[in-house]
């Protein structure tokens, strides 16, 4: 089992706090204390439709989805959402949906190469590219200076495999406080767990926790309405390789308009 928090690097934090360090200075410690269980630099991947993913280049924003067992077709995912817990003053129930309802992610993957069939799944048909990045790299770009709350708003952690009677057992515990913490770690580590069944995909996720009524948020995060959002996002030097499936005409074309946007990796084919 992982660590619950990354105490060590909290630690760092607060006494950045304390010797009154900048933001800037102190966005590097943020983005290890809210890194969980993976190497800040490690290489990890992602299948992204072209289209998809030039619109959110060419708008400097990351799509994240929502967190849930519809849109992404688990039961698995994000098991507090119907979760209730009794309080023991009261006698009623609690849920802790407010807190987690508005979790938005982005799937990415250590597996360093992709089999037809992750292809075809994650392309849904179109006509697609797999980019390759580390956790830094994206929660360097996905942490706004501009925006005030970003360090509990962003992170990103290995799945943690568990079997199905641990998932369990964890999920059907009562005691619904060793979900809570004031920088909100713990909320984002019960969506960074799975049963093994889904180990192959060996699966990093950068985790959203959106709050709506920041004014921040208000004015610079697009919610889609259809369990989709747009994160502002600097795309600046994230984009560490890039291999395709389309045909090598469209491949240049593509590597053209990526050019366009600043971004002058090399396209590879698949």
């Amino acid at each position: 089992m992982r660590p619950e928090r990354n105490l060590e690097a909290i630690s760092k934090v607060m006494a950045a706090d304390l010797r009154g360090d900048s933001m800037s200075l102190r966005k590097p410690l943020y983005i290890e204390q809210n890194a969980f269980d993976i190497a800040l630099d490690t290489p990890i991947f992602r299948i992204a439709v072209i289209d998809d993913l030039l619109d959110d280049i060419e708008n400097k924003c990351l799509t994240h989805t929502r967190i849930g067992p519809m849109i992404w077709g688990d039961p698995a995912e994000n098991p507090l959402l119907e979760k209730r817990f009794p309080e023991e003053v009261t006698g009623c129930e609690l849920s802790l949906e407010p807190l987690i309802e508005d979790l938005f992610g982005v799937c990415w993957s250590l597996f360093p190469s992709a089999t037809p069939e992750m292809w075809s799944y994650y392309s849904y048909g179109r006509e697609s590219i797999r980019i390759q990045s580390t956790p830094k790299k994206l929660l360097e770009g996905v942490m706004d200076l501009r925006n005030p709350y970003f360090m509990l708003q962003h992170f990103i952690g290995k799945i943690e495999y568990v079997t199905e009677a641990e998932f369990d057992t964890f999920y059907e515990d009562q005691d619904f406080t060793k979900y809570l913490d004031s920088l909100g770690q713990r909320i984002v580590l019960s969506v960074l767990k799975l049963p093994d069944d889904a180990s192959a995909e060996e699966e990093v996720r950068l985790v959203y926790r959106l709050e709506r009524n920041q004014e921040w948020v208000k004015n610079n995060v697009k919610i889609k309405g259809d369990g989709h959002i747009a994160v502002p996002f600097c795309w600046d030097n994230v984009i560490d390789g890039i291999v395709t499936n389309c045909t090598s005409s469209t491949r240049d074309l593509l590597e053209a308009k990526l050019h366009d946007f600043g971004i002058d990796t090399a396209l590879g084919p698949r």
